[in-house]
């Protein structure tokens, strides 16, 4: 499989924010390639939820970005869940790629 930063994927096993031993399906935007791991930032359609963050980016229903992302539903990356997975836990192949918005707002958050 060959994962490239910003492709966005499913992660079988993301950690959930409540119990990190725990895990959830679902959507993350890769953010680097480290061997055999991957960091990522998750993805959540669950948009009233972005209150119980520090650092989200929206992503509207039926914009460019949502249309990039190939996110069928309005949805809130959530930068303060980031996380180092084993590739094995990605489904192949990426459905969707980070649009050069969204990079920059990730860019800037990082930067910080």
């Amino acid at each position: 499989m060959a994962l490239r930063k910003w492709d966005v994927v499913f992660i079988t096993q993301f950690p959930n924010q409540e119990d990190k031993t725990q895990y959830t399906k679902r959507p993350a935007i890769i953010l680097e390639v480290i061997g055999n791991r991957v960091k990522a930032c998750c993805i959540t359609k669950e948009v009233t939820q972005q209150s119980r963050y520090t650092d989200t980016i929206l992503i509207g229903l039926n914009t460019p970005e949502s249309k990039g992302m190939n996110l069928p539903y309005e949805s809130i990356v959530v930068l303060d869940r980031m996380a180092e997975i084993d590739s094995s836990k990605v489904i192949d192949p990426p459905f969707g790629r980070c649009p050069g918005i969204v990079i920059k707002k990730i860019k800037e958050f990082l930067s910080k």
